[in-house]
């Protein structure tokens, strides 16, 4: 209950409750035929219900708020459901509504929705008094027992240990079987508060949760046939002051039967406040043509990064229609919740020689402006050259600074970003011929004029075959991190210090985490929380090397270039343990004391489960619940490439909804993050 209604079953009149689904559940378990019964009066006693009642008039009052009932608030469920062998998982949400009048009360409005088009809306409606609460009834056209056991205490105040309600019902109504039959139940319904301890949930770590505990027991009977179902379910809710509801699981068993949910809190609204995760929009749309017969449109990597304040999402806008398609970057400047401010173009639409090219875009602030580095396609077959790196300087408020200017020559892709105060240090994958892994490259670039200055070297001088780079400043020096394949040297994932006079400090590389026969370490990014950093990499030590299934790993490393968790042989600790997934494309920023640490999740070849993330204290200690991590998108299916930037208010991902439909092109879309609870 409490307004969350465990979304069992979704159907067109709303979310089911577990009470609802077991009765609902129980006309589908009863034989549908008559067959020799007495179809005469069968003489059914009356129905009777006791226990029912509300909450005392008087009392102190919900003082430490464990409903917080103002209109506006809102609450932000994950969940997952298996009913009858089928699993399915989603997004609901809770909303104090407003107020009605309902048995002659003003009865509280909480509205659940799920995420789902065609899911409806169910209303249930509370009574608050400085007594406790009271539970008075839904409107679900199907549920038709809960009106007959109306109304009943669903918790008291003081909270505390203890029974809540005990509801009888003898011989109530419910329906017909298949043949006409009459079927009635009788059911109890009891409520209990059995413990206060703490919780773990997606929203936040609380230390004081009430657990409450409805046990349902029914039998379904049909007279006529002289037959009866055995029903029972358990709903297990955990509350929290001044928050509410944020976790709710749930068990129900009709005959052989079984079915389980679980939802868990993934943000929420208090009086205005937010909280957590929100839930998924779409931030930057139409960035390709809609579908006109290309399945598979042309796109570009998001890229993004905060003032402190606002965020610029660069994009990559495509024109034209196949095989005549123009790419043309823009920087979009928008608030934490989305809002759109301004978009700009970055350079003109050039027509497209390799749709497959000039995908990946970076960006960083100076204190002053932005500046964004774009890969560029130089049409290989007319010009000979591959893609090379061109900047452009945004300011603050979202317009173009100056023109563009060349930072890297043809050859070079993957850009990376960080600022040091002064400059800025752009590293990028260098390669003779476009297919080739070369070394990773580094340049500084002028933050007054956009060019580059200074040499071009090396991060690790002499190595080749390295890719992914991704790059941090401490407020001292870099860290540069990259993958190191096909080399005489072990491969793996490798970092090196640089500083702002551009003198690297490791030449030769500092192995984090090898790669061996029996498992790789790849595709690194890298975090700092003001004190060390935070290496990321994809790890499949735990599992079968097929190529397909990985965990996430980390190691800190302090900006003097010590390994924190364990030496680069057999260190580092796992962000995730489960085997279901790949887990790639990393993500990492800093916030609300947190690492958040971002990846798509792939279960199998071209088969994907959106984005997942997990939020890692700065001594390595992951927080947040699940072995995969907690799934940040809704419906799970096609997220990539996600970019993540967080302020002190909040933090913004942003990722690419890759497929264009009739209706609409390809968009980045978006998810606003806010401090968790604790």
């Amino acid at each position: 209950m409490w307004g969350l209604g465990l979304p069992y079953r979704h159907c067109r009149n709303g979310l089911r409750t577990t009470q609802v689904l077991i009765l609902a559940s129980v006309l589908a378990v009863l034989p549908a035929c008559g067959g020799g019964g007495d179809n005469g009066d069968d003489g059914t006693p009356q129905p009777r219900v006791t226990g029912t009642g509300s909450a005392p008039a008087t009392g102190p009052g919900d003082a430490e708020r464990f409903f917080p009932a103002s209109i506006g608030n809102q609450w932000f469920f994950t969940y997952e459901l298996t009913e009858f062998a089928a699993t399915s998982a989603g997004l609901s949400t809770v909303s104090v509504t407003g107020t009605r009048s309902i048995r002659g009360t003003t009865a509280t409005v909480l509205a659940r929705a799920d995420a789902e088009p065609d899911a409806g809306t169910l209303e249930d409606y509370y009574g608050i008094s400085p007594g406790g609460i009271t539970y008075l009834g839904n409107n679900d056209a199907e549920d038709t027992i809960t009106p007959q056991l109306l109304p009943w205490v669903q918790l008291l105040f003081p909270v505390n240990v203890g029974t809540m309600s005990t509801v009888t019902g003898t011989n109530l109504p419910f329906g017909t079987d298949g043949s006409g039959n009459p079927v009635t139940l009788n059911v109890t319904q009891q409520i209990q508060n059995t413990a206060f301890e703490p919780i773990n949930v997606p929203a936040g770590n609380f230390a004081r949760a009430l657990k409450q505990v409805t046990q349902l027991n029914a039998t379904a009977n049909n007279a006529r046939l002289n037959q009866s179902v055995d029903v029972s379910g358990t709903e297990t809710t955990w509350i929290v002051p001044g928050v509410g509801v944020v976790k709710t699981t749930s068990s129900a068993t009709i005959d052989v039967e079984t079915s389980s949910s679980a939802a868990e809190l993934r943000g929420y609204v208090i009086d205005g406040v937010r909280y957590g995760y929100g839930l998924p929009f779409t931030l930057i749309p139409d960035l390709s043509p809609v579908f006109t017969g290309d399945p598979f449109p042309p796109y570009g990597l998001p890229a993004i990064a905060t003032d402190g304040e606002r965020f610029l999402v660069v994009s990559r806008r495509i024109t034209g229609q196949s095989p005549d398609y123009f790419a043309q970057w823009i920087a979009s400047l928008v608030t934490l919740d989305g809002t759109m401010i301004s978009t700009v173009d970055l350079d003109l639409p050039r027509r497209m020689a390799d749709p497959s090219a000039a995908q990946q875009a970076a960006v960083a602030f100076d204190g002053t402006n932005y500046l964004v580095v774009t890969e560029q396609d130089n049409n290989f077959a007319s010009t000979g050259n591959h893609m090379s790196l061109v900047a452009a300087r945004v300011s603050a408020a979202g317009s173009r600074l100056g023109a563009l200017s060349e930072v890297a020559p043809p050859g070079s892709n993957s850009p990376m970003l960080a600022f040091d105060g002064a400059r800025y240090l752009l590293v990028y994958r260098s390669a003779i011929n476009y297919d080739s892994l070369g070394p990773v490259s580094a340049v500084f670039v002028d933050p007054a004029t956009g060019l580059a200055t200074g040499t071009v070297f090396q991060v690790a001088a002499g190595l080749v075959n390295q890719t992914r780079p991704d790059v941090a400043f401490d407020g001292t020096n870099y860290l540069v991190v990259w993958e190191q394949v096909r080399t005489e040297q072990l491969p793996g994932v490798f970092a090196a210090r640089v500083t702002p006079a551009g003198a690297v400090l490791y030449p030769a590389g500092m192995l984090v985490h090898p790669s061996t026969l029996s498992g790789y370490a790849r595709r690194p990014a890298v975090g700092f929380d003001g004190a060390n950093y935070l290496v990321v990499w994809e790890d499949n030590r735990q599992l079968p090397n097929d190529g397909l299934h990985n965990n996430v790993y980390a190691m800190r490393v302090t900006p003097g270039g010590q390994l924190l968790d364990g030496d680069a042989s057999t260190g580092g600790f796992p962000l995730t343990t489960g085997s279901e997934f790949g887990e790639v494309s990393l993500r990492v920023a800093f916030f609300d004391g947190h690492y958040l640490v971002v990846w798509v999740a792939s279960s199998s070849p071209g088969v994907y489960e959106g984005l997942r993330g997990a939020r890692v204290t700065t001594s390595g200690m992951v927080v947040s619940p699940g072995v995969s991590g907690i799934p940040l998108t809704y419906p799970s299916g096609q997220q990539f490439s996600p970019a993540i930037a967080a302020t002190q208010a909040g933090a913004l991902l942003t990722w690419r909804n890759p497929f264009a439909t009739e209706a609409s092109g390809v968009s980045n879309d978006g998810l606003s993050i806010y401090p968790f609870g604790h």
